[in-house]
C-alpha cells in the first residue's frame, strides 16, 4: 500500500487523483492493487496528455477515452505517441494557415492551400515531421519573398495579363521549386 501511495506522489496536481484514492481507500484484497496501479498508470499518460497545447478540446477528449480503456503499457504508450505526433501536425496546420497566397479566396490558393495539409495528414514519423516543418517554412518564407517581388513588377497597369499570370501561378505554388520556376529571384 505505501509504494502505491508513493507512486501517487507524483500525481499531486492530477485532477484524476481522486479517483484513485478512493480506489485505495477501498482495497479489500491484494488483488485490488493491479487495478489501482493500471489507474495511476492512465493517469501519468492523460497527464502527459494534459501537456499537448496544440491539441483540442475534442482531439484530447478522444484520446483521453483511449487511454483510460487501455489495460497494457504499449498500447498507453502507442496512445501517446500518436496524440504527440497529431500535436506536432497541428503546430504544422497552424503554420499553413498564417500562409498568404496572393489571392487567398482563389480557387488555386485554397487548392494549394488543400495540398498543404495533405502532405501533413500523411506524417507518420518524427524524422517526416522535422523535414515537413523545415519545408513548410522554407516555404512561406519564399511565398512571402515572391509575392513581394510579383507585385514590385513594372508593368504599364496593375492588372496586366504578364502579372496576372504570375499572381496565378503563384496561388498555385506548394514548393519553393515552384515558386522558382514562376518568378526567378534574377527578375
Amino acid at each position: 500500500m505505501a509504494q502505491v501511495r508513493a507512486l501517487t506522489a507524483a500525481l499531486e496536481n492530477s485532477p484524476k487523483l481522486n479517483d484513485i484514492n478512493t480506489s485505495l481507500d477501498n482495497v479489500s484484497q491484494m488483488s485490488d492493487f493491479s487495478a489501482i496501479e493500471l489507474k495511476i498508470k492512465q493517469t501519468k499518460y492523460f497527464d502527459r496528455l494534459n501537456l499537448l497545447t496544440n491539441l483540442s478540446t475534442s482531439q484530447k477528449q478522444g484520446y483521453e477515452q483511449r487511454i483510460f480503456s487501455a489495460q497494457t503499457d504499449q498500447t498507453l504508450q502507442a496512445i501517446i505517441d500518436e496524440a504527440t505526433l497529431q500535436n506536432k501536425k497541428e503546430d504544422l496546420y497552424r503554420i499553413i494557415d498564417q500562409i498568404t497566397y496572393p489571392t487567398p479566396n482563389s480557387s488555386q490558393a485554397r487548392s494549394s492551400l488543400s495540398k498543404l495539409r495533405t502532405r501533413i495528414n500523411g506524417i507518420t514519423t518524427d524524422q517526416e515531421f522535422t523535414q515537413e516543418r523545415t519545408t513548410l517554412i522554407e516555404f512561406k518564407t519564399a511565398l512571402e519573398n515572391k509575392v513581394r517581388k510579383a507585385n514590385e513588377l513594372t508593368y504599364p497597369t496593375r492588372n496586366a495579363l504578364a502579372k496576372s499570370e504570375i499572381i496565378t501561378g503563384i496561388n498555385s505554388s506548394t514548393t519553393v521549386a515552384e515558386l522558382n520556376r514562376i518568378l526567378p529571384d534574377s527578375w
